[in-house]
């Protein structure tokens, strides 16, 4: 596959911009960014998608993120940042089934997704958000993440790489660190 005629920002060492690019895509991977007609050249027999007056700009990075957190969004916006966790969002999710944890966190990468993001650093899960539907949708979902743990957070390494019948889901790791 073949995309073309777009202006493409790219993040080789000078961070080109290159107008009137174009990237080729094998089995899932950029194979090429160039121009246009060099590429069309080379890849001539590959479907050629003409993306004129748009941009292709990197895969966006989410270093914080509330995958349980999006069947609550706006619920009370007005509210101070205490008020609003400990009388919405903790009640709230301290009442999610893993049914719910799985639907927030299919809603949350969707979204992410169609907005460019490419990888996430889940910044804070807790068992009663339902870890284990959480996991099933970012498995599903293929995309890399993180789930970001403190240190008295270390048991969910454990349901992290047994959640998946006993196999580690290849785009999920744990990171462990600190709270402020």
């Amino acid at each position: 596959m073949l995309f073309t005629n777009a202006t493409i920002i790219t993040m080789n060492p000078t961070r080109a911009i290159i107008t009137g690019g174009a990237i080729a895509i094998k089995d899932n991977r950029i194979a090429a960014v160039g121009k246009t007609d060099a590429l069309l050249r080379q890849y001539s027999g590959d479907q050629v998608i003409d993306v004129k007056g748009k941009l292709i700009i990197p895969g966006l990075i989410d270093t914080h993120v509330h995958l349980a957190q999006a069947l609550i969004r706006g619920c009370a916006d007005d509210m101070a940042l205490l008020q609003w966790l400990c009388e919405r969002v903790w009640v709230l999710q301290g009442n999610f089934t893993h049914d719910d944890g799985y639907v927030s966190a299919r809603l949350c990468i969707a979204e992410m997704l169609k907005s460019g993001t490419t990888t996430f650093l889940e910044s804070m899960l807790a068992h009663r958000y339902g870890f284990d539907g959480i996991a099933r949708a970012v498995d599903y979902s293929r995309l890399p993440c993180r789930y970001r743990h403190g240190h008295r957070h270390l048991c969910y390494s454990e349901q992290l790489h047994a959640s998946r019948h006993g196999r580690k889901p290849r785009n999920q790791s744990l990171w462990c660190a600190r709270y402020a």
